[in-house]
């Protein structure tokens, strides 16, 4: 269901969303499958440091890699910042990936009604 959302929404920009639950795989397949993305979309902490495993083909330099991290509204100012890497994004600084810090806006979370 999130997945024909995803696509409906984005297609006209010809984005095609993908979403595979990595739990149940073993861990070959894991690494098989970020062998093939270009890109990887995931909620800051959410293991978004198997990114590591899409790995960088020198033949096809002109594939870049995309890590683009979700974090919290309350997230501190500097995340969103292109000078600056997140925490996590620190790992990719400065190499053949390209990392994104998205700082989520202050409606994105869900409170508990009263």
């Amino acid at each position: 269901q999130q997945q024909l959302q995803c696509n409906e929404k984005y297609i006209e920009r010809k984005i095609f969303c993908h979403i595979i639950v990595l739990e149940p795989l073993h861990s070959r397949d894991v690494i098989v499958i970020h062998r093939a993305s270009f890109m990887l979309i995931g909620v800051h902490g959410a293991q978004l440091t198997d990114a590591i495993w899409m790995g960088y083909d020198d033949e096809h330099k002109q594939q870049n890699k995309y890590i683009i991290e979700l974090l919290p509204f309350n997230a501190p100012s500097y995340t969103s910042s292109i000078d600056r890497p997140t925490a996590l994004g620190v790992i990719f600084w400065d190499s053949q990936y390209i990392h994104v810090g998205l700082k989520l806006a202050n409606d994105s979370a869900q409170y508990p009604r009263k």
